[in-house]
């Protein structure tokens, strides 16, 4: 039987590489969250098409946000494209009021693991860690 990952130096740095990189998000969320955050503005925007996505009575956000450089440009402009509302359809129908927040935050702490693990196995410890920070 194999030892524990985490009975290693290694596997313990491996772990607090993880914990620095996605705790902070949750972190975040949570200390928004207790001083009343709701979305207003932009954040707003962002919840109303995400919550279009899986309520079947709003048309579907085939674009991204709508840009201010739309004005310069004397036509529309959009962001890249709609994936944010896709990812985050969810935890809006979970929460209405704080859905946009929180599934952020799950969304970066999973990309930020993703991120350590791809350098950890592409460069080691020093590439983990350095990813981490």
């Amino acid at each position: 039987m194999s030892a524990l990952p985490l009975a290693s130096p290694r596997g313990a740095l491996r772990l607090v590489s993880h914990l620095a990189a996605e705790v902070p998000p949750f972190v975040v969320a949570g200390i928004q969250i207790a001083k009343g955050w709701v979305p207003t503005g932009t954040a707003a925007v962002i919840a109303w098409r995400t919550w279009s996505v899986l309520n079947g009575k709003a048309p579907l956000p085939l674009v991204g946000q709508f840009t201010g450089i739309s004005r310069a440009g004397g036509r529309a402009a959009f962001g890249l494209g709609p994936l944010q509302y896709y990812l985050l359809a969810l935890p809006e129908q979970i929460d209405h009021v704080h859905g946009l927040l929180w599934g952020s935050a799950l969304l970066v702490a999973c990309l930020a693991a993703l991120a350590v693990e791809a350098a950890w196995s592409a460069g080691g410890e020093i590439a983990g860690t350095l990813a981490a920070l």
